[in-house]
């Protein structure tokens, strides 16, 4: 019979059992774990989990640790992917832009350590997360025999610092420049008619400073889930209007065509009109970015029965890598430029905070969509 794939091979439970009796044989190897200041397991060959230790609790909080024994890293921490392949844990298609998978199947093949950056979603106790961490693995060899020690860190806070500091350096100084060079100007000028455009363009670059700063804290309550957002009527023809003001002569629409569409009739959804427009701009920014000189990014909003839904469209179509990786929180298909928190934000916003939901298609037929669906009436809760 055919040898069944590396990946999709199990270790028997009473195998699991024999082995880490082994291992625990072994004090040195267990104090080795217990001194690492996270997470570390070491691994079988088919990466299930012989030995954990008491540190993974902080990652590990919905589960007992010796109920993880057997299990793969993924499932023993909830990863949200973990169950998308009937084969297992590091199966599905996004496990192939794992860094927890690459590292764990580098060192299995090579033999050798291994570092690699991961963004995981986890989920425990119903409660989503999004986690930015350092994946190290190496092999031990214990009674001849090799396994895989693995190492997580968090690496969050590291990963802000990183963004707070690409954001200030770039985005705030930009438009703190801009404000600086218009005030300038505007000292030069001898009559309020040459003033008068001056100081509207003035305004509207510390608008924007002002939204920047306010779209990062906001995020940074958001994740410690303490935002607050103001539910109220909105019109679905107004917020079109104002994503249409905002962005039709933004730096980024430049060679651009840049379409909103307004629906036949208008409607009122129950929402936060503010955190709504910054969803929508987050994607229509993302749009501009990825649309080629010439090319048009579309707007438009619908009605459905009970639930109103918001579309952003560009023509290109986003490789196969970056779908699976769409929605983590520091990803970026702009490398060092990127600030990898447009489409993070849009999800953490719309479906920890306005009761909707979020999602793409990109393919050659459709080109890239990204849809917003929100409930006209917000669901409150009945306590």
């Amino acid at each position: 019979m055919p040898r069944e794939p590396e990946a999709s091979r199990r270790t028997s439970p009473e195998e699991i059992r024999l082995e880490r009796e082994r291992l625990l044989q072994h004090p040195l190897v267990i104090e080795m774990l217990e001194g690492y200041p996270g997470f570390a397991a070491i691994l079988d060959s088919n990466r299930q989990i012989l030995a954990i230790n008491q540190k993974a609790k902080e990652l590990i909080r919905d589960k007992e640790l010796d109920s993880v024994i057997g299990l793969r890293i993924g499932e023993a921490i909830g990863c949200v992917h973990s169950g998308e392949s009937p084969k297992g844990c590091g199966n599905a298609c996004v496990c192939f832009e794992c860094g927890a998978a690459q590292a764990v199947r580098s060192t299995l093949q090579s033999g050798g350590p291994c570092a690699e950056e991961a963004r995981l979603v986890i989920e425990q106790g119903g409660v989503r997360e999004f986690l930015d961490v350092m994946v190290y693995t190496s092999t031990v060899h214990i009674d001849g025999e090799p396994h895989t020690i693995v190492t997580i860190k968090d690496i969050a806070d590291e990963k802000r610092r990183q963004l707070l500091e690409r954001i200030f350096f770039h985005d705030v100084l930009n438009t703190a420049a801009a404000i600086n060079s218009l005030a300038s100007v505007i000292r030069m000028q001898s009559s309020i008619e040459e003033v008068r455009p001056l100081s509207e363009m003035l305004a509207v670059s510390a608008e924007q400073l002002i939204r920047e700063i306010q779209d990062q804290r906001d995020l940074v309550n958001a994740e410690r889930g303490e935002l607050v957002v103001q539910i109220e009527p909105v019109s679905i023809a107004k917020v079109l209007k104002v994503v249409e003001d905002l962005y039709s002569s933004h730096d980024l629409a430049e060679g651009r065509v840049f379409r909103v569409v307004a629906p036949a009739s208008d409607c009122m959804v129950e929402t936060s009109r503010v955190h709504l427009i910054r969803c929508i701009g987050n994607l229509v920014k993302n749009a501009l970015e990825a649309t080629a000189e010439g090319g048009q990014v579309t707007v438009q909003a619908r009605e459905e029965g009970p639930e109103v839904f918001f579309e952003v469209h560009n023509d290109g179509v986003m490789p196969e890598s970056v779908q699976r990786q769409i929605f983590r929180r520091s990803f970026s298909t702009k490398a060092e430029a990127g600030r990898g928190l447009g489409t993070y934000s849009v999800k953490l916003l719309v479906e920890s905070y306005l009761q909707g939901k979020v999602s793409f298609v990109s393919c050659p037929a459709e080109g890239t969509v990204f849809r917003i669906r929100l409930p006209k009436k917000f669901p409150r809760s009945s306590t």
